[in-house]
């Protein structure tokens, strides 16, 4: 069970980061476009973090 639970909130942070992109894509501001796609970017790295088994607060 904690297996899916990690790969749940896996999942979870990739959408969060989908999401995040699109909101970037509909504003004018480049700046803020910017900072949407380094989140989106730390969300992906999070969940790749939990699919490899190591905790996202680690750095490993």
């Amino acid at each position: 069970m904690v297996d899916e639970d990690v790969q749940r909130s896996a999942e979870e942070l990739r959408d969060t980061a989908t999401k995040l992109r699109q909101l970037a894509r509909q504003t004018r501001f480049a700046a803020t476009r910017r900072e949407l796609l380094n989140l989106a970017e730390r969300f992906e790295q999070m969940a790749a973090q939990l699919d490899d088994g190591s905790s996202p607060q680690s750095g490993n």
